[in-house]
């Protein structure tokens, strides 16, 4: 792992001289410390690598677990507005079609074509 770390080290050396500009030296040793800092067998060399992933992961749950109690919620909500306080008949067979329907199922309801 050492050879490898080395290796990669001179790579970007290689590729990005650091004694062309400021910004390059900067930007050679933040891929030096993304990049080949985490070849290593130590576990505190690579820790910021996982911790970087762990919050990201976080974050997602945490938008999910948000946006699913928003839809739950907007569910419930048309549900109940759309049969909530609606007295429902007892027996199934006299119950007229479209009786007591709530008001999102008359918006969206259309008129059957009678057969003569």
């Amino acid at each position: 792992m050492q050879h490898r770390k080395h290796y990669c080290n001179v790579l970007l050396h290689k590729c990005f001289p650091s004694d062309t500009s400021e910004a390059v030296h900067h930007l050679q040793m933040d891929l030096s410390h993304e990049y080949c800092t985490p070849l290593s067998c130590d576990p505190e060399d690579y820790a910021h690598v996982l911790a970087v992933y762990s919050s990201r992961g976080r974050v997602w749950w945490v938008l999910g677990a948000v946006f699913l109690i928003i839809g739950v919620t907007v569910y419930y909500v048309i549900i109940y507005i759309n049969y909530g306080g609606v007295r429902r008949s007892a027996d199934l067979i006299r119950r007229r079609p479209g009786a007591n329907a709530g008001w999102l199922a008359q918006v969206f309801s259309r008129p059957k074509a009678k057969d003569f």
